[in-house]
């Protein structure tokens, strides 16, 4: 009958708060490491509007800043004359309704 019995179901023990903060750890550093690496994916293409949104390109209207893809051109960006916002809301170039 010995030989039959059953085998005792082990306990298992928590894990030591070392180990569950060293992991917190490693979750945080990898979320930050991939937020500033220059090439994770869909970053290119972040930068490319940032730059294309913040550099200063003179347009001699909206159709050449439509032209060049740039719609809604806000006052605060460098590229906003006031010739260029026909209803004055602080908005140039923006698209047709």
């Amino acid at each position: 009958m010995a030989r039959y019995a059953r085998a005792r179901r082990k306990t298992s023990k928590p894990l030591p708060i070392w180990l569950v903060g060293s992991g917190a750890f490693a979750l945080a550093f990898a979320g930050a490491t991939y937020a500033i690496t220059p090439n994770a994916i869909g970053k290119a293409e972040l930068r490319r509007e940032w730059i294309k949104r913040t550099t200063d390109q003179h347009y001699s209207g909206c159709a050449q800043a439509r032209g060049n893809g740039h719609e809604d051109i806000g006052s605060w960006e460098p590229s906003y004359r006031e010739r260029m916002d026909g209803d004055g809301d602080g908005l140039a170039c923006e698209p047709y309704r």
